[in-house]
Formats: C-alpha cells, structure tokens, sequence
C-alpha cells in the first residue's frame, strides 16, 4: 500500500493496512503530519518548522473547514504530532522529495530514520527543452516570468515586495497562474495572466514576450533563472 497524503482519510489507515499484512510505503509531500497548517506558516506567515513561535493569535489549518480544528499553537498541535506518530508507526518505509522536508521531519519524528526516510525528488518528463528567455535590455524593463499558484507560502509577499522597492519600474513581474489575496490587488510591476493549461502555455513563455527570467519556487526561497 502506497499512502501519499492522510488528509480526509481515517489516521488508523496504515494500521489497519498492517493488520491486513499489507506492507506501507508513506509519501510526505507537504508537512501535514507534523501539523494541519501544511506548510508550517504561523498566524503571521513566518516559517516555525514544527515549533510553535511565540504568540497566541491561532495557526489556521488550511485543509480543513474555519471552527472545525481545536485551537493549534501551542496546544493541539502537540496532540496531533503524537496521533501522527503513532498513525506513522505502523508504516514500512518512507519517501519524501528534498533534504530540507527531511530534516524537518526527522525533527519532529526521529524514529522515521529507524526505517529509512528516503529522498526521491519530483519527476518530470518533458517532450522537449528550450530556453525561452531573451536577452535582456538596458532600454527596456526586466521582465520575470513567475508560472504555478503564487500563494503567500510560494513567494507572493516577496513579488508584492520588490515591485514596491521598484520606484523605477525596472522589473515587471509576470504572473502565469491563480494567486491569493498577497497579488489579486492590482498594482504597478506585477502584471497577472491568470490561470493556464499546462500544455497550453508554452506561447506565454517564448522569447517574442520579452520574458528574460523566469522564478520557480524552491522550498521556501523563489530562484531566478535566466
């Protein structure tokens, strides 16, 4: 049995998966089991890694409906770690996708190592591949291709950021995707293209659009890529 997320599932799943004999291989793809934030950001969007920070305004739980988790920081989540842990115990082996995820998780569950938490990074297969950017100009704003759903969690604070710093309009941030309330604000030197198809947005990104970077998310920093 492969288990790549318990959310809206029964946590006595690979439990009852052990009784069955059923070996179970468990993915960690985000930080759910350590608490239901997902992405270990606290009530004021700062990374705490499993440890609640200090103050007593509530984490939200981002998978599941407003008022239907106890109060989290400094409380609940220490419950939770303890039902994910054991939730955890029955699981055969583990995999998650960068050296960062796993140093958090072994963080807050050392006996992962016991059974070997393994690395094993996303997969992607491509038909082709071709570097789109042009060539940067003195005469004309660098432009910044930003593809994905731009949340505060993926960066969305630090674009709002710098095109602030921007009083020159030399950067111009371009938007392929659905964003949060950080970018919907319409504001100078973020331009947003909406929602895309995958296969579909190729054209966004060729060099007769004047793109010449474009930032992928990595972890928790944005990575500009010429």
């Amino acid at each position: 049995m492969h288990i790549r997320h318990l959310a809206w599932h029964g946590i006595g799943l690979p439990a009852v998966c052990r009784t069955l004999g059923l070996p179970v291989v468990f993915s960690f793809h985000d930080f759910y089991t350590i608490c239901p934030t997902v992405k270990l950001l606290d009530a004021e969007q700062q990374f705490c890694g499993g440890r609640c920070t200090a103050g007593m305004v509530d984490c939200t739980a981002e998978l599941w409906p407003a008022g239907s988790m106890p109060p989290l920081r400094h409380r609940f989540v220490h419950r939770w770690q303890a039902m994910m842990a054991e939730a955890l115990s029955h699981c055969d082996a583990f995999v998650t996708t960068s050296p960062f995820a796993r140093e958090t998780l072994l963080d807050t569950f050392p006996m992962l190592a016991e059974r070997g938490l393994r690395l094993i990074p996303h997969g992607r297969s491509f038909a082709s591949m071709a570097s789109l950017a042009a060539e940067a100009t003195l005469d004309e704003p660098l432009r910044v291709l930003v593809p994905g759903n731009i949340s505060a969690a993926k960066g969305a604070g630090l674009i709002a950021a710098v095109a602030a710093l921007d009083l020159e309009r030399e950067i111009e941030f371009h938007v392929l995707g659905a964003v949060d309330q950080v970018l919907e604000v319409p504001r100078p030197g973020v331009i947003l293209h909406g929602r895309y198809e995958r296969d579909h947005s190729l054209p966004m990104c060729k060099p007769s659009n004047r793109t010449s970077a474009r930032c992928c998310r990595s972890g928790r920093k944005l990575t500009a890529i010429r």
